[in-house]
């Protein structure tokens, strides 16, 4: 594996965790608003 492909790897993996907070914060929010 080279450097290059190691590093798309990272970013790949790093997007999808990112996107996974973001979603459920968005949720958690979403909740409150239906609490209220």
């Amino acid at each position: 594996q080279s450097l290059k492909d190691k590093n798309a790897c990272l970013k790949y993996k790093m997007a999808h965790l990112l996107r996974e907070l973001y979603g459920q914060k968005r949720e958690r929010f979403e909740n409150q608003d239906n609490g209220l």
